[in-house]
């Protein structure tokens, strides 16, 4: 079946509709599996985090319960005693660690290593606890030098050993993550050259299709002007060779011409036949408008002559003012055919203006694009900037750990200091008068080893506080790099869509050129057709002039 010019465009325009709709569906699924895999890996990186938290804050807990070496009045120690309601205990026996356990199944063998060292170690401050409140101090302190130590350790490893099963499990998050993001920009960028091609195709097409119908429709119409031209006025347009839209053009044009050849026909041969004298025959045709006119002037000019052949001076003036008539209306047909051409020129005139803002819009459209494409470009450097500050970030975080485990080993050394400055003292005091000047020194080490615990301590709360902070920088910085790559890829959808827009202007400014170039040639006919009409005039006022010989030629003819 044939589709008109309408509808082909209508087609192409649903063709190109459903591949957005299908790129905007694509788009949407992939950021829909996006944003599970990322929430599933930030979940894993949570706990992760977790577990170095809950690390920092037993190391914490034991520096609390060490706090009796360096005040003597210490009885009651300030740490949390039950192993069920400490930060860890809590998330440990919560339904968090078994969403953990399926999510990780290796950390279930793992987790159950830590519960026996993680209780001994609560249970051992409270043992510890129960020592100075008796009075044994130095039970005390090697409890915790020895178990709390140890149990403290085995809790350490095993946390360690837990992020240690996490890592394969995030990085396998982070690939799928990666994967899914290159293979929804595959997609995407694949929909988008698919449309672009497609429109690119459907412009061609429509403006090829639009050009052929033109120049078939102006080939059948010059076709019949150089005819008529030559006085051959039984060519006629074939309309087969025209498509559905503009058949009515050319059938008008046919039958216009079979309107003016029917009477010149009939005319003409009744003329033939009144140059050879014969007045019996008249013209019949059922005509309208002018030529009933030139019916009515020719039958009544044979009537005239058949009836008052002896009245030759009245006949001429009949003739005379049937000449008239004529003149009046080829001025009638030069006048209309000049406010054509006016019209023609107007018409003329607006597609030139239509013209230049269409050029005007292609040029707005490529300054538009070369916008768009510094945005982009501007973006793509501010995300490499932003990746360089997470790893700086991450480099400060990593610091923060290494001196963290620096101020725990002089920790370790100022407790150790503490120990010795004491047997010291008590060496110094079984020596009596002879061991005094030792025992000061020993004080005086005794006094530094505790300045030396606390400075540790406040170090250790400050590089806390700063890996917090860190953190919360990091993530923060993450969010906004993640916001910078959705920038890039909103700019290079705007990018593209003003490189479609710039490319679209290009051709409209074509095709107007191609309109404009058109309306010039039929302007050129219509000019061409008030000379003709004006000649016209002309010639019948010449026949005025010329009806006086007629009196010479009336003898031959054969009345009715």
């Amino acid at each position: 079946m044939s589709l008109t010019l309408i509808k082909k465009v209508i087609l192409l325009v649903g063709i190109l509709i459903f591949l957005l709709v299908g790129m905007g569906l694509f788009s949407l699924y992939y950021i829909s599996a996006l944003k599970d895999t990322t929430s599933k890996e930030i979940e894993l990186r949570k706990e992760y985090a977790m577990f170095l938290e809950k690390e920092m804050a037993h190391l914490q807990w034991r520096t609390g319960v060490g706090d009796f070496q360096r005040d003597e009045n210490i009885k009651t120690l300030n740490v949390e005693k039950n192993s069920h309601m400490c930060g860890f205990g809590k998330w440990y026996y919560s339904e968090e660690r078994e969403k953990l356990e399926k999510i990780v199944p290796e950390l279930k063998d793992v987790l159950k290593e830590i519960e026996v060292p993680h209780q001994n170690l609560h249970q051992g401050a409270e043992h510890i606890e129960k020592l100075l409140q008796e009075g044994r101090r130095q039970e005390a302190i090697t409890y915790l030098s020895t178990d709390i130590t140890s149990n403290l350790k085995k809790v350490r490893d095993a946390l360690a050993k837990a992020r240690k099963e996490m890592g394969p499990y995030i990085e396998a998050r982070e690939k799928e993550s990666g994967q899914m993001v290159t293979s929804s920009r595959v997609t995407v960028l694949s929909c988008v050259i698919i449309s672009l091609i497609v429109a690119i195709m459907a412009s061609f097409y429509l403006i090829f299709n639009f050009q052929s119908i033109l120049k078939n429709l102006f080939s059948e119409i010059t076709k019949l002007f150089n005819a008529g031209n030559e006085g051959n006025l039984s060519v006629r347009g074939d309309l087969s060779k025209i498509n559905f839209e503009f058949r009515p053009i050319l059938l008008g044009v046919n039958n216009t011409l079979d309107a003016v050849v029917r009477p010149i026909e009939e005319a003409g041969s009744v003329m033939e036949k009144l140059s050879q004298g014969d007045l019996t025959h008249k013209m019949e045709g059922n005509y309208k408008g002018d030529y009933s006119k030139l019916k009515n002037a020719i039958n009544s000019t044979i009537a005239s002559m058949t009836e008052t052949l002896a009245e030759v001076t009245a006949v001429v003036s009949q003739v005379d003012s049937g000449a008239g008539e004529v003149a009046s209306t080829s001025q009638s047909l030069s006048q209309g055919a000049t406010e054509s051409a006016a019209s023609l020129e107007e018409i003329t005139s607006s597609m030139n203006e239509i013209g230049s803002q269409a050029k005007k819009n292609a040029e707005n459209s490529a300054q538009a694009k070369a916008l768009s494409e510094d945005a982009k470009t501007s973006s793509e450097l501010g995300n490499e900037k932003m990746k360089k500050m997470v790893e700086a970030m991450n480099g400060i975080n990593q610091s923060s750990e290494k001196i963290s485990k620096i101020i725990k080993v002089i920790d370790e050394i100022a407790f150790q200091t503490n120990l010795l400055a004491l047997n010291a003292a008590v060496e110094a005091a079984r020596a009596g008068k002879h061991g005094k000047g030792f025992a000061v020194v020993a004080e005086e080490v005794r006094n530094l080893a505790a300045r030396s615990a606390q400075a540790a301590k406040e170090t250790t709360e400050m590089i806390d506080d700063s890996s917090k902070k860190v953190s919360g920088g990091t993530a923060i910085t993450q969010d906004t790099a993640k916001a910078l790559e959705e920038i890039i890829a909103s700019t290079t959808k705007v990018t593209d869509l003003v490189s479609e827009i710039s490319a679209a202007s290009n051709e409209q400014a074509n095709g107007v050129s191609q309109i404009v170039i058109a309306l010039g040639q039929i302007d050129q006919v219509t000019q061409r057709n008030t000379a003709s009409a004006e000649e016209s005039a002309a010639a019948s006022e010449e026949l005025s002039g010329q009806a006086n010989q007629l009196k010479s030629l009336v003898g031959r003819f054969k009345l009715s």
